[in-house]
């Protein structure tokens, strides 16, 4: 990483997270530069590090074979069981025709089931196959220890605290969300 003024040039594929400190931390942990302005340095680093993370994420699952929509709905359905398909877009953020897609491709590659509800005919749901149970298993099993490696630097200690703070982030932009 080289730091240029104000802005951040990264020369390898290691992201960098900002904590508490202020720094834009190197992969070492060394400082790399520290701006007077602290909300530029949380809002440049904030993207930075996520689309490295998305990135890494991504290439993960598709090395599965899986895309990351599909990815998206197995996972759900594995931790949530059975579920309507007009449930599950909003969940996965999937359109209600992307969501219709998805399903028909999973549908189409043996993964998951879709039949009609018995209380309500005009619902139809979803649930993982055994063969796409299997799948997801093994996929996701690959994508926590890749989650664990990006991690692997954190102590137990930062770790629950960024759990902590993400999870508050994610209820404001999720509360925001809803006020627009």
């Amino acid at each position: 990483m080289k730091a240029t003024g104000a802005r951040i040039v990264a020369r390898t594929p290691t992201f960098a997270m900002c904590f508490s400190t202020s720094y834009l931390l190197s992969k070492c942990g060394t400082p790399v530069c520290r701006l007077a302005d602290q909300t530029e340095v949380k809002t440049r680093c904030t993207p930075a590090a996520m689309r490295a993370l998305t990135r890494y994420a991504a290439a993960g699952i598709e090395e599965t074979g899986l895309g990351l929509s599909d990815f998206g709905v197995l996972e759900l359905l594995l931790r949530k069981g059975p579920l309507p398909v007009n449930t599950i877009g909003p969940m996965v953020d999937l359109t209600p025709g992307s969501i219709s897609i998805a399903v028909d491709r999973l549908v189409a590659k043996g993964l998951v089931s879709r039949v009609e509800s018995a209380e309500d005919r005009r619902v139809r749901i979803v649930a993982l196959t055994p063969r796409g149970k299997d799948l997801i298993v093994s996929a996701f099993r690959k994508h926590s220890g890749q989650m664990k490696r990006v991690l692997s630097e954190l102590s137990p200690e930062v770790l629950r605290s960024l759990e902590v703070k993400l999870k508050k982030v994610g209820k404001r932009a999720a509360a925001l969300m809803e006020e627009s």
